[in-house]
């Protein structure tokens, strides 16, 4: 729910095939978001404890930083 929330699941687990540089900006937008909102976002925590809005902005961060690393990259998604 975060991630749909942030407007991030679609960058992060739906488009299987792509380059690095492809996501750059809707990671950039989400993370801005997350980082702005963190009392919203923290309502779509999930009740089974797999993570948190911390983790999931860390992720982010760090996903985003990869990216920006190394933008000619291609991110595949493993289901």
């Amino acid at each position: 729910e975060m991630a749909e929330e942030s407007q991030l699941y679609w960058a992060l687990w739906i488009n299987e095939s792509q380059q690095a540089k492809d996501i750059i900006e809707p990671l950039e937008m989400g993370f801005d978001d997350l980082s702005r909102n963190p009392k919203h976002f923290k309502q779509f925590e999930p009740q089974n404890a797999w993570g948190n809005y911390y983790t999931f902005k860390n992720a982010v961060e760090s996903c985003l930083a990869a990216c920006k690393k190394f933008p000619s990259a291609i991110i595949q998604i493993c289901k």
